[in-house]
């Protein structure tokens, strides 16, 4: 896979009760990292799922067992010189999470490794998530308190309601990872 090259699997696992949908974001070289071409093509899968009258649930991972989602691409983030760019960028952030969110059937994020930090807003916009013992959330800046970057441009701040406080404040005071131990 080239730099900059990601995929979006979606498999569908038929049953008598419905169907279980399998979205897979595969950036996994990079971390799974994503870039805008990566945000849109993970909206409209999300977009198109709403569509699916069969469908019963949803399980959303990152391919490569590494990281769930590493964040944004730096190599995009350089490109961007205006505010204007960055809230360009925050904006299709704040679009996937919100088309996770308005998906008619429950999503469950299937967070394996890391998630960093756009990845640790799509970790919690589904209705749940689970992961795997030794898991890393990690959000680095510490000037804006704790919200994601959807949260800065957007409003998009549900984290809060999910996390406990207090490792995040552990995790804002240090700037380091939290081990998330599910």
């Amino acid at each position: 896979m080239a730099a900059g090259v990601h995929k979006v699997d979606i498999t569908w696992d038929r049953r008598p009760a419905g169907v279980v949908a399998y979205v897979v974001f595969d950036n996994a070289k990079r971390l799974n990292v994503l870039n805008p071409p990566a945000l849109l093509d993970l909206t409209e899968a999300f977009l198109s799922l709403a569509r699916e009258d069969d469908l019963r649930v949803v399980v959303f991972s990152g391919a490569g067992g590494k990281a769930f989602i590493g964040g944004a691409d730096i190599n995009h983030m350089v490109t961007m010189k205006t505010s204007e760019d960055g809230r360009r960028f925050i904006t299709m952030v704040h679009k996937l999470c919100q088309s996770i969110r308005d998906c008619p059937v429950p999503v469950i994020c299937r967070a394996e490794g890391y998630a960093l930090g756009a990845g640790l807003e799509f970790g919690f916009a589904p209705n749940w998530s689970v992961g795997v013992e030794y898991d890393h959330l990690f959000m680095q800046d510490q000037t804006v308190g704790f919200t994601t970057p959807g949260g800065v441009f957007a409003g998009n701040d549900r984290i809060r309601q999910d996390v406990d406080m207090g490792t995040v404040r552990v995790n804002y005071h240090f700037g380091g990872p939290v081990v998330a131990r599910y």
